[in-house]
């Protein structure tokens, strides 16, 4: 991607390219399967969105909470969908990642 000023009034390409330059690459680098479970808790202040990825591992295993960064407006959970599977998989633990 070339250096190339973001113009504030496209949204969605300055989102996008903050995105870019975060370094997250959301490719699916998983080679086995891993269950994405979407499911919604009751919070102080309202619904929370969370994303619970599931390595096909069996028996009891380690959970990791997954609190995406971005500033309020780079990151989000459908950014991190891929990084959080290939971590479920890789560490054999089931990852609950945290939408806001």
């Amino acid at each position: 991607m070339e250096n190339q000023p973001f113009d504030p009034s496209d949204t969605i390409g300055f989102v996008t390219g903050m995105r870019a330059m975060m370094g997250w690459n959301n490719n699916d680098v998983t080679r086995s399967q891993v269950e994405t479970t979407y499911k919604t808790i009751d919070g102080t202040n309202g619904p929370i969105p969370l994303r619970i990825y599931t390595p096909s591992n069996e028996g009891v295993l380690p959970a990791v909470v997954f609190i995406h960064g971005g500033g309020f407006i780079g990151g989000s959970v459908d950014v991190v969908e891929n990084p959080c599977k290939a971590l479920a998989e890789k560490a054999g633990a089931v990852v609950i990642s945290v939408d806001y």
